[in-house]
């Protein structure tokens, strides 16, 4: 409720037809009801309330029930569509991503004013959707199999054997179950600080798909492994071997998609509005970015 206070009181006394009552709502003593109502009848020179013996409830005049609609119709009008909007311009948009996508894919969205949106970082699938479920996020960007509750699919993720070209250039042109042999799939998470102790060229790498780190063993040489190529600039693409066999993260060989997830429900049409607005922007830079991609391979 925005309305000013003596308003507010008199709407109360209306609705529940007793300053006894309204009194006990608001949770004020019966005393500052009676004078929120004389202030706003001696302002007015009208009356607002029958008044006489033999009354046992408040009684609305022609006048008082006029404002009593007009006051019911601002509250609406204010509660529901002016409010929300005027709020929608200042509250940032909160937008999830997983932490394998953020460094590239987010660049999509930074050419929004920053008052417009809050981004936030998780490093596991699961977490994201917990919080996009609870609430606690407005719009995430994600790369998994297709989701039914998914909003918009964009294109494939591609999984590539991928590994730094100084340690595995020579794996390009191996055959698919030659990679096979070679190629490693773990969830385990090396210390980053032990990664020269714990791995060298001629291991097993390591895939991580819940992790950023999966990407800093394959740029550092100590990993050759199934990885997506969209997690790469173009500069550190060029750094890399990538075989021309696609991978599937899923044992069922499920493809991932980069997929944006937000529920039109929770979202007033301001904010459903700008989302609209970076979903096309992001697809524009998407394909862009995945025309670029496909050169290499």
């Amino acid at each position: 409720m925005f309305l000013s206070r003596d308003w507010t009181y008199f709407l109360a006394s209306a609705e529940h037809r007793s300053y006894v009552n309204a009194a006990k709502h608001l949770n004020i003593s019966q005393g500052a009801i009676s004078q929120a109502i004389y202030r706003l009848e001696e302002d007015g020179q009208f009356k607002l309330f029958e008044r006489g013996a033999g009354k046992q409830q408040l009684e609305l005049t022609a006048t008082g029930q006029i404002l009593y609609n007009e006051l019911k119709k601002i509250e609406s009008n204010l509660n529901q569509d002016i409010l929300p909007k005027a709020v929608g311009l200042e509250k940032p948009l909160r937008i999830c991503c997983a932490a394998q996508v953020s460094k590239h894919l987010l660049k999509t969205i930074t050419k929004w004013p920053k008052k417009n949106y809050h981004t936030y970082i998780i490093p596991r699938l699961n977490h994201i959707l917990t919080g996009l479920h609870a609430g606690h996020f407005d719009l995430t960007i994600l790369s998994a199999p297709k989701m039914k509750a998914s909003n918009k699919n964009f294109c494939k993720d591609p999984f590539y054997y991928i590994g730094n070209k100084k340690v595995y250039s020579s794996y390009k042109n191996l055959s698919l179950e030659e990679l096979e042999e070679k190629v490693n799939l773990t969830d385990r998470k090396p210390f980053e600080n032990k990664w020269s102790n714990l791995l060298s060229p001629d291991k097993s790498g390591f895939f991580l798909d819940d992790h950023y780190t999966g990407r800093e063993l394959i740029l550092g040489g100590y990993a050759f492994s199934p990885y997506s190529l969209f997690y790469f600039s173009k500069s550190e693409l060029q750094e890399l071997t990538i075989c021309p066999h696609y991978f599937y993260p899923q044992k069922n060989n499920e493809p991932w998609y980069i997929q944006v997830i937000y529920d039109k429900s929770k979202l007033d049409n301001n904010r459903l509005n700008l989302v609209n607005q970076i979903i096309t922007n992001f697809e524009k830079n998407l394909m862009t970015q995945y025309n670029e991609i496909q050169k290499f391979v």
